[in-house]
Formats: structure tokens, C-alpha cells, sequence
């Protein structure tokens, strides 16, 4: 079978690359393999030629066949998928079941889940695979329904079931194993403070009296809080003295998910480090 729209997208690509990106983004980007080099802005419009030259399902019959190895290319293949109108939203969430093995690292499960604005039309649809998401094995699957929540479900009419999703068992025991599962929690739970402070806020603190969350990913949620240039400086105060408070009066902290240093998210082993440190 010819791979013909692969080759020409890999060499449009490999036309964009720039030594300059490469070594800058590596930094972000801590070994993930096989990359070329190419900014966004090139990877995005090699999107929109393949959506509007009508190459959409040629595109994925042919990704679909072949493992795809080179970063840029499945960056691309994600934002032809999420963003092509011409679609349904069920034939995307089949096309993309046969594209999730190929979310390997943050920048793939975040391009792509951020593309996929189907979901703001499609909520109830939506749902059910995203809690699909949440229980899979795969740290990468678990970061792409989180992020999917936090583009996509920002509405008070869906704050419960987030909740729920935050809380799920599976989130919360990949979330002490995996660095990059932590890190979307802690992400989607600061972004959702932004519109539901009060509600997030209990969640947090809850979360961290019951250690139903390790201690370490709430922590990095207030920061994200912290952080944030859209939350007040008395919210800010008030999250960061309660978590605080609660930290100081739970035991040691022994296995959380550490920043790995060559950026493959594996299980993390036992980590001592006192609860109340900073």
C-alpha cells in the first residue's frame, strides 16, 4: 500500500525544521525520540492543508496502518483529527481509538486533546469516553481525558461529574505514580478553581485531610493556583494557609509520582519526604 500523504506530510515537515526549535524545544521535551524540529505554527498549518485540500480520511486510513514514529507527524494527525468539520463526532472517537496508542508524551495528549472541540457540542457523547479514558492502564490516556475536561467541561452543569472524574480511584492512584498524570490533576483542578473556587477549594481540602490525593499533587495544584493571573490574591492566601494547615498535620508523604529526568513517565518509587516540607 502506498503511504503517499505520509511521505509528502514527513518531507513538508522535514522543509520546516529548524535547528534553533529543535534544541529549544527538546528542553520541554526530555526524551521523546524521533523529533524533527518543526514549530508549531508549521505543524498547524500542515493541519489545515490536509483539512481543506479534503485528505482527512485518506490521512488516517493510512496512520492507521503504519506505526507512526515521528513526533511532529503525529502531532499533526491528531490536530487533521480533531479538527476536520467534515466528521462526525462518532467517526473522530473511532478514528481516535485507533490514534491514542500514538500518545506517547505531554505535548501529543495535550495538542490534540485541546484541538478537539467536538466535545463542547457533544458533552453527554463526550463523557463516556472520557471516563473510558480515566480507568485505562495507560498514564497517556489518563492525561488525555483530564485535559479533555479542562478544554472542554468548564461549566457549572458539569462540576459534579469533573469531581467525580478527579476523585476516580484510577486518576487518583496514577496521579501518585505517574509524574505527568499529577500534573494534569493538579492543572485541571487549578483551572476549574478559576471559574469554581469555592467548589474546588472543599475538593482540595478534602482531598488532602482524607489523602485521597498524595499530598504532592495537591500541593501542585495550589501552585498552579498560585500562579494563576486570574485568581484573586485572598484566594490565593486562603487555599495556600488551608493546604498548608492540612499538611503539617498528616504523616510523612512516602510515594509520590517525582518529575522523571529523562521525561518517560514510569512508576515512581517510594519517595520520603516529610508532609509538611515545602
Amino acid at each position: 500500500m502506498s503511504l503517499m500523504l505520509l511521505d509528502q506530510l514527513h518531507l513538508k515537515l522535514q522543509m520546516g525544521a529548524h535547528p534553533h526549535y529543535y534544541d529549544t524545544a527538546g528542553a520541554m521535551l526530555p526524551g521523546v525520540a524521533n523529533r524533527m524540529g518543526v514549530p508549531m505554527s508549521v505543524v498547524r498549518e500542515a493541519a489545515r492543508d490536509i483539512i481543506r485540500l479534503g485528505e482527512t480520511r485518506a490521512l488516517l486510513t493510512e496512520a492507521a496502518s503504519v506505526k507512526l514514529v515521528t513526533h511532529e507527524v503525529i502531532l499533526v494527525v491528531g490536530l487533521v483529527l480533531a479538527g476536520d468539520w467534515r466528521m462526525t463526532f462518532e467517526e473522530k472517537l473511532e478514528a481516535t481509538r485507533h490514534y491514542l496508542p500514538f500518545l506517547t508524551n505531554w505535548a501529543t495528549c495535550d495538542t490534540f486533546a485541546q484541538a478537539f472541540r467536538d466535545f463542547e457540542q457533544n458533552r453527554a457523547a463526550g463523557r463516556t469516553f472520557i471516563e473510558s479514558l480515566l480507568v485505562s492502564e495507560s498514564p497517556w490516556y489518563v492525561r488525555t481525558g483530564l485535559v479533555l475536561m479542562l478544554h472542554h467541561y468548564i461549566d457549572r452543569n458539569e462540576l459534579d461529574w469533573v469531581l467525580e472524574g478527579f476523585s476516580n480511584q484510577n486518576v487518583r492512584a496514577h496521579a501518585r505514580r505517574y509524574y505527568y498524570v499529577s500534573m494534569a490533576l493538579a492543572w485541571a483542578a487549578s483551572i476549574f478553581f478559576i471559574r469554581f473556587p469555592d467548589e474546588i477549594a472543599t475538593w482540595l481540602r478534602e482531598s488532602a485531610e482524607t489523602q485521597s490525593v498524595d499530598i504532592v499533587t495537591i500541593r501542585r495544584a495550589v501552585q498552579k493556583v498560585r500562579d494563576s493571573y486570574r485568581v484573586s490574591d485572598d484566594a490565593k492566601k486562603s487555599l495556600t494557609l488551608a493546604i498548608k494547615t492540612i499538611a503539617a498535620n498528616l504523616p510523612p508523604c512516602t510515594v509520590y509520582a517525582s518529575k522523571p529526568k529523562d521525561g518517560l513517565d514510569v512508576p515512581s518509587g517510594a519517595v520520603e519526604t516529610p508532609a509538611g516540607s515545602r
